[in-house]
């Protein structure tokens, strides 16, 4: 409502600002008319920008939907991408450079629509010979395409930042 706090904003493609409340509305705004719509009747956890016409919009319900623009982008719907389990808290939904969506969740590392691992994940990095997404107890995960590998810190909590240092190849 008009009383209500921002919690979060983005800007899509098509001159629409989206906007979270702390009381967990979902808003459209439409900039060309001045227009302000809700377009889902659910309580919204976060949202995730992939790009400026992708949208990931995390429910209360544990249902993640996705944004879906008509070909001028004048309407958007937003439709069912993926059903996590209760009590599972996404942490972070990305895309790789091969289009790939990531959603990594305190239990899970979803590939797409698919479970890759019962892992959970605490963030990603794009490597040159892979992705590597930061997990429980030390451990990182590496993924080549076809095979998910386990590195072991040597850390005791979790791993949640991965940052590439400049002129290394390690990170």
């Amino acid at each position: 409502g008009a009383n209500d706090r921002l919690a979060d904003l983005h800007h899509d493609a098509y001159g629409h600002i989206w906007l979270l409340s702390y009381s967990n509305t979902l808003y459209r705004f439409d900039c060309s008319d001045g227009e302000m719509d809700e377009p889902v009747n659910a309580r919204i956890m976060s949202v995730f920008k992939l790009s400026d016409t992708d949208f990931r919009f995390v429910t209360a319900g544990g249902e993640i939907l996705r944004s879906e623009y008509s070909r001028n982008g004048q309407s958007c719907s937003l439709v069912r991408y993926l059903d996590i389990p209760d009590g599972e808290s996404v942490v972070r939904i990305c895309k790789d450079s091969e289009g790939t969506v990531w959603t990594l969740t305190e239990h899970a590392i979803y590939k797409d629509t698919g479970k890759l691992t019962d892992s959970p994940g605490y963030c990603f990095f794009e490597g040159r010979d892979g992705l590597y997404f930061g997990s429980s107890a030390g451990k990182l995960l590496k993924y080549d395409g076809s095979a998910l590998d386990t590195i072991d810190t040597g850390i005791s909590g979790r791993v949640e930042l991965l940052a590439e240092i400049p002129g290394r190849h390690e990170f």
